[in-house]
């Protein structure tokens, strides 16, 4: 079984005038995750776990995250994570959340996040020492697809 020890939080975003693949891919390049497997996973960060800057591993890995991915061709891309740690300091939870539109139908988009976050807590009668909040924005041009991602990678 894996056991993270660390977590780090990244946004990356990438547009193309090819495909949404590729737009995806430069936003995973953008990221720092690019050249990584990554293996969605639900929203628990576990006890003892640590937040890190840096994403390191070998070309190829497979690597456990949360992913928060909005692409399109059109309007205002928006894709992010809010995570937070419980008060009596033994793990936490994380969620994920994207829109399209334009910038008034974002307007909210951190405030959306962070009640998501709050209200997974209260679900588990917890209630959350801090919250924390990352996100990416991207409108891709005329012709062009785009990506906004922010992900969670889970770290030996």
């Amino acid at each position: 079984m894996f056991k993270p020890t660390k977590y780090a939080v990244k946004a990356g975003k990438g547009t193309s005038t090819n495909s949404i693949l590729n737009a995806v891919d430069k936003a995973m390049l953008n990221a720092s995750v690019g050249n990584f497997n990554l293996i969605k996973v639900s929203s628990m960060l576990p006890k003892g776990i640590e937040m890190t800057r840096e994403v390191a591993g070998f070309h190829g890995e497979f690597m456990p995250a949360v992913i928060s991915k909005a692409t399109g061709s059109e309007s205002e891309l928006v894709a992010g994570i809010a995570w937070g740690v419980k008060r009596d300091g033994y793990g936490g939870y994380v969620v994920e959340h994207s829109s399209k539109g334009d910038k008034g139908q974002n307007k909210n988009f951190k405030a959306d996040l962070k009640k998501k976050l709050v209200k997974m807590a209260e679900a588990r009668d917890e209630k959350l020492k801090s919250i924390d909040v990352k996100y990416s924005v991207v409108k891709p041009k005329e012709g062009e697809y785009g990506c906004a991602m922010t992900v969670l990678v889970y770290l030996p």
